[in-house]
């Protein structure tokens, strides 16, 4: 999958549950989202893939043309991971490759079933065993864990305190951290 000279920045989008949208979030739904490195203008819209449970069953939803997830009223913020060493169109094909539902992954200890954050850290998993994304340890389940816990509160804090412990920047209308 590797592409000589291509990479893609990668993001989680936080966007706030419909049941919450007054209140201080519990939990928050999760999106990948992919920006080519020739365009890390995050303005431009993003690459966004998801995992959506509306009718009782896990589905894959995907944007495919830059997205402007800001447009969206239950967007918080997108977290800024790293890079992965593949192009957009490998990296959208190794993304649509993985299954919506769980199969055989198993829950870590912050989650008593399936969900978008699992989806996710799984793809993120799949793309660092496949040696293309290094930027955050997510070998063990402890790791998987940790990396949750680190998602959820920049979403949680940086909604309670927009000058929280993690820096939040705006590039246009998007709110940004990144998670290091």
């Amino acid at each position: 999958m590797t592409t000589e000279g291509q990479i893609c920045a990668v993001y989680v989008a936080l966007y706030r549950r419909e049941e919450e949208e007054t209140s201080a979030p519990s939990s928050f739904h999760w999106a990948l989202c992919y920006l080519p490195r020739s365009d890390d203008d995050p303005t431009h819209g993003f690459y966004v893939y998801q995992v959506i449970d509306d009718n009782g069953a896990w589905e894959y939803s995907k944007e495919t043309n830059p997205h402007h997830v800001e447009r969206n009223k239950r967007f918080h913020i997108v977290v800024k991971l790293g890079y992965v060493s593949a192009d957009i169109n490998a990296l959208a094909e190794f993304t649509e490759s993985q299954p919506a539902t769980q199969e055989d992954t198993p829950l870590l200890s912050t989650h008593r079933k399936w969900s978008c954050a699992l989806w996710i850290i799984r793809v993120l998993s799949d793309l660092q065993e496949a040696g293309l994304f290094m930027d955050i340890p997510l070998a063990t389940d402890g790791d998987k864990a940790k990396f949750y816990r680190r998602i959820y509160s920049i979403g949680a804090l940086t909604s309670a305190d927009p000058n929280s412990y993690f820096p939040v920047v705006y590039h246009g209308n998007v709110k940004m951290t990144h998670y290091k």
